[in-house]
Order: C-alpha cells, then structure tokens, then sequence
C-alpha cells in the first residue's frame, strides 16, 4: 500500500458522480469543488486506492498520519466528514462501509484513470496561460506606472530652477 503522497500523481478516480484528482487534491461532483481538511481527503483517498477491501484501523491511522500518535476517534471524525461530503446515507448509494472492530471499507464501483486526458491537460495549460498573460501585462503595466512616478518625483520643479543668466557678449563694439 502506498502512503497518500503530496507529489504530484495524475491518478484520478470516478465514482457516481464524484471525481477524486489526487494531484489537484480535490473532491468534485458534476464538475463542483466539494471541500475536505487534507486529512479526510488522504483518508478518502486510501480507500478508494482500497477499494472493496477492509483498511484496518491501525493501518488507515498510520497511512494518513505518519509518524504522528492520533487516536481513532480522530479517524472516526475524518471518515464522518468524507461521509457528509459524499451525502453517504442520505438519499444516495453508501460508499464507504465501516467494519465494526477493524475498519473501513470502499464499496463504491470506482474506475481509476492513471493518465489525465489529452483534453484535461490541454484545458489545464489554457487555463495557465489564460491566467499568467494577464498577470505579465499587469506587472508591466504596474513597472510602468512606477517608472513615470519615479520619473515625475525626480524631475526639477519650475520653481526650484534658478532664472538663467543674461548673455555675456563674446566680442565688443568699441
């Protein structure tokens, strides 16, 4: 089993109507961000990498908080809160089933796509170069707004210039 990593990862996963990115580390539904702490998240996303076997408590506690001690009670509000945000319960099919005395487990049919599209990550550097041609003419426009302000503070006042000196003749008439 692997540790929820922060690098980087085009995994993706689709369930119902959800979408897990686990590069972007966001949970969506019919394209619409659904929050989660980072914790419940990683917990999300150990059992959908888990699917249809039971993660033991011991094992989800050491996956989502490495190298830290926290008690299952904390696991018990972080998968109450993956519930709520997939209206588990309500309404709606169960995702996530708890096994009483050893864990969890992910009984959603979950398709697991390793590789974003061509579409997805052709969109994605629009997106990117939408935002960053903006912000390039922005600290432009900004550079040049600061050099004229420069320029209009430094430059001699009319009064501060001393009245120029008369003529001084370089030859005589006498």
């Amino acid at each position: 089993m692997t540790v929820p990593s922060r690098q980087p990862n085009n995994e993706e996963y689709e369930f119902g109507p959800f979408r897990v990115g686990v590069a972007e580390r966001l949970l969506s539904k019919d394209q619409r961000t659904i929050p989660l702490t980072p914790k419940a998240f990683d917990a999300l996303v150990v059992l959908v990498r888990n699917r249809g076997r039971v993660v033991e408590k011991d094992e989800l506690l050491k996956e989502v908080w490495p190298d830290t001690f926290v008690e299952e009670g904390v696991l018990a509000v972080n998968v109450a809160a993956i519930r709520k945000a997939l209206s588990d319960g309500e309404e709606g099919p169960s995702y996530i089933e708890t096994v009483p005395r050893r864990g969890y487990r992910f009984i959603g049919e979950a398709q697991q796509e390793r590789q974003v599209s061509e579409a997805r990550g052709a969109e994605s550097t629009l997106r990117t170069m939408s935002g960053s041609v903006p912000r390039g003419l922005a600290f432009g426009f900004l550079a040049l707004i600061l050099a004229g302000l420069g320029w209009y503070v430094s430059r001699p006042r009319p009064g501060s210039i001393p009245p120029p000196s008369p003529p001084i003749p370089l030859t005589s008439t006498v």
